[in-house]
C-alpha cells in the first residue's frame, strides 16, 4: 500500500489554526475517505508549541538535544497512524532556520513514506508582520514577542530572527533542497487566490476533498484595536504576570485597528523583495513576478499610531478600574498588613522582614511611619545577657558594653586641650 503523508508547516497567520479545527472536529469524515489527523497531545500544533530556546537554534549543542527530543515525538505521533494518508500540521515547523532541521524530519519519515507533500501557505511580509505582531500584544503570545518585540506600533522594529522568518527563498527553500522542489505545496494567502477565498476550503482542496463534506463553523476572528495593541505591548514589556494584563485588557475595547503609513509599509516589504522574486521562480507560485500583490490601498497615506484625545483617556480609565478592582480586593495584602508580618519575624528572620518592609514602603512611599519602622523591625531585641553582633562584626555583651559607658564619662571629665593651654 502506497502511503502519502501531508506536511502542513504554517505559515503563521495563514488560517492555520481555522484548519487544524476542522480536521479535528472532523476526523470521522476523514476517516472514512481514508486519511488520519495527527493531532497535538495538548496543542492543535502537533508536537505543541516550540519554546523560546528552540526557535531559530541550530541542530547542535544543548538546543540541538531538545529539538532531537522534539522531533522523536513528532516523528512517533505520525508513525502511530496506520492510515494510508497522514495529516500533520504544526506552525512550529515554520520557526526551524537550520537546514539540518528539515533534512533530520525528511530523513525520519521517508523510510515509511512513499510519497511526503509539504505544505505551506505564505502572507505578504508586511501584512503577515502587522498581523502577528498585533497578535504579540495578547499575554499570553511570547514566540511573536520573541520575534517582533515590544514596540506599541503597528509594524514592528527590525530582528534577526524575525527576518530569518520573513525571507521566505530560504526558509522554504531549505525543506525543498530536503523532500525536493516536486513534494513543495506552495500557496499565497490572499483570499483573491484561495479557492473559495477561504484557507480551509483551499486546504481540503489540496487533499483531493470538497468543504460541503465536513462540518464547518465559522470562527470569529476578533482582532484588537488600536488601544488594546498599543496597551498590550506596553504591557507585556512591563508586567510578568499574565493575569494582571489580561485584566486591563479586557477593559479596553475594541476600535480602530492599529495600521501603518502605506509608504512604510512598502518600504518594510521592499528587503524581501530579491527573494521573493527568486522564490518565485523556482517554485512558480504566481503570475506575479514579485509573488505577492503590489495592492497596499488598505493602509491610509498617514496611518493611525499617533494616540488621540479620547482613545488615550479610554486607555488611562481602563487602567485605572482594574487598579480599583485590585486595590478593593479583600484578598489584597495593606501596607499595614506586611508592618505587622516583618515585625512578627524580624527576630527570627531579619531578612524576610526587611523583604516586608520594602513592600510596605512600596505601597506607601509617603507614610512617615512606614519610613521609620525599618530598623525597629528588621533588628532583633536584644536580650538581657545575650551576645549579640556589632556593627564592625565583633560580639560584644552587655558588661562590655556597660564598661563603653564609664569610659565615655571618663572621657567627657578629663581636661581639654582648651583648658590645659595645649595646642589645638
Amino acid at each position: 500500500m502506497s502511503r502519502t503523508l501531508y506536511l502542513h508547516i504554517g505559515s503563521h497567520k495563514t488560517g492555520t489554526t481555522s484548519i487544524q479545527n476542522v480536521l479535528m472536529a472532523n476526523k470521522d469524515v476523514l476517516a472514512a475517505k481514508g486519511f488520519g489527523y495527527v493531532a497535538g497531545r495538548n496543542d492543535l500544533n502537533v508536537g505543541g508549541v516550540l519554546g523560546r530556546a528552540l526557535i531559530g537554534d541550530a541542530e547542535e549543542g544543548e538546543a540541538g538535544k531538545s529539538l532531537a527530543k522534539r522531533r522523536a515525538q513528532i516523528v512517533g505521533d505520525i508513525l502511530a497512524h496506520d492510515e494510508q494518508n497522514v495529516i500533520a500540521s504544526s506552525e512550529g515547523f515554520s520557526y526551524l532556520f537550520d537546514p539540518k532541521s528539515a533534512q533530520l524530519y525528511h530523513d525520519a519519515l521517508k523510510p515509511y513514506f512513499e510519497t511526503i507533500k509539504v505544505i505551506c501557505y505564505l502572507r505578504r511580509q508586511d501584512q503577515f508582520a502587522v498581523s502577528h505582531h498585533q497578535e504579540g500584544a495578547n499575554p499570553q503570545r511570547k514566540p511573536a514577542i520573541w520575534l517582533h518585540g515590544f514596540s506599541p506600533t503597528a509594524l514592528p522594529g527590525i530582528s534577526p530572527l524575525q527576518f530569518r522568518y520573513l525571507d521566505y527563498a530560504t526558509r522554504i527553500g531549505m525543506w525543498a533542497d530536503a523532500f525536493g522542489d516536486d513534494a513543495m505545496i506552495l500557496r499565497i494567502y490572499d483570499r483573491s487566490t484561495l479557492k473559495d477565498g477561504d484557507s480551509v476550503a483551499d486546504f481540503l482542496d489540496i487533499l483531493g476533498m470538497q468543504a460541503a463534506d465536513f462540518t464547518i463553523k465559522k470562527e470569529l476572528n476578533v482582532s484588537m484595536g488600536f488601544i488594546q495593541a498599543k496597551i498590550g505591548h506596553i504591557l507585556n514589556e512591563v508586567i510578568e504576570q499574565q493575569e494582571a494584563k489580561a485584566s486591563v485588557l479586557a477593559q479596553l475595547h475594541s476600535d480602530d485597528k492599529l495600521l501603518p503609513r502605506r509608504d512604510d509599509a512598502i518600504q518594510f516589504i521592499e528587503r524581501y523583495l530579491d527573494g521573493n522574486r527568486q522564490l518565485n521562480a523556482r517554485f512558480k507560485i504566481s503570475e506575479r513576478p514579485d509573488l505577492f500583490s503590489d495592492d497596499f490601498s488598505a493602509y491610509p497615506e498617514e496611518g493611525n499610531e499617533l494616540w488621540k484625545e479620547k482613545s488615550f483617556n479610554a486607555a488611562i480609565r481602563a487602567c485605572a478600574e482594574v487598579i480599583q478592582a485590585l486595590s478593593s480586593d479583600p484578598g489584597l495584602l495593606s501596607a499595614e498588613d506586611y508592618l505587622v508580618a516583618a515585625e512578627a519575624v524580624a527576630a527570627s528572620h531579619p531578612e524576610t522582614a526587611r523583604k516586608l518592609l520594602d513592600m510596605a514602603q512600596k505601597l506607601r512611599p509617603q507614610s512617615e511611619s512606614v519610613r521609620a519602622r525599618p530598623n525597629a523591625a528588621s533588628k532583633p531585641k536584644k536580650r538581657r545577657g545575650e551576645r549579640r553582633t556589632g556593627e564592625d562584626g565583633d560580639a560584644t555583651s552587655s558588661g562590655r558594653s556597660r564598661r563603653h559607658k564609664r569610659n565615655r564619662k571618663a572621657t567627657a571629665d578629663a581636661p581639654t586641650p582648651e583648658t590645659d593651654g595645649a595646642e589645638a
